[in-house]
């Protein structure tokens, strides 16, 4: 007995993030940022789109203490990020 072939099968619902790495944050923090926020993120071209949501992921280094606001980060980048003296917000 043949089946016909099911469509679908892949979650439709998960949220698209912006991808940010430690090392765009530690560019922002050289050119005089402390505290950056996902506006901030936007006038510096790093995200595109009405309403991003950003992820901070753990490429590169940072060096330089701020205070970053982001929708979410992995275990790794929140350690380097606190590593270097900043501060993490998670905005809802």
């Amino acid at each position: 007995m043949r089946l016909p072939k099911l469509r679908g099968g892949a979650y439709s619902a998960k949220t698209p993030f912006a991808v940010l790495q430690l090392s765009d944050i530690q560019q922002l923090a050289d050119a005089g940022k402390k505290e950056i926020t996902i506006d901030t993120l936007v006038e510096a071209g790093y995200v595109r789109g009405q309403s991003p949501r950003v992820k901070l992921l753990s490429g590169g280094e940072l060096t330089t203490a701020v205070t970053l606001s982001v929708h979410a980060a992995s275990e790794t980048a929140k350690k380097s990020l606190e590593k270097a003296g900043g501060t993490l917000n998670l905005v809802a």
